[in-house]
């Protein structure tokens, strides 16, 4: 008898399981996914947070920042200086 094919899932449906599964919200049209997604730097590390009227959100290649509101303009920082 031939194996029967697996059935699928949704690619949406898995990565919202796996951001759930860090703690962590999805949010596809954020600016940070946007920009994560476009410098391909990986999985979130951390959600986003605030720090001097900034928001950040860290990934495995590099962490983002822009100041609130000037979501046009994002900054990259190195994980290792």
């Amino acid at each position: 008898v031939p194996p029967q094919p697996q059935p699928t899932l949704d690619p949406a449906i898995v990565r919202a399981a796996a951001y759930a599964s860090l703690g962590i919200a999805l949010n596809p049209t954020s600016a940070f996914y946007k920009e994560a997604r476009q410098r391909a730097l990986g999985r979130p590390v951390t959600g986003e947070f605030d720090l001097d009227n900034h928001r950040i959100q860290a990934y495995d290649g590099g962490i983002l920042y822009c100041e609130i509101g000037d979501w046009q303009h994002m900054n990259l920082v190195e994980w290792l200086a």
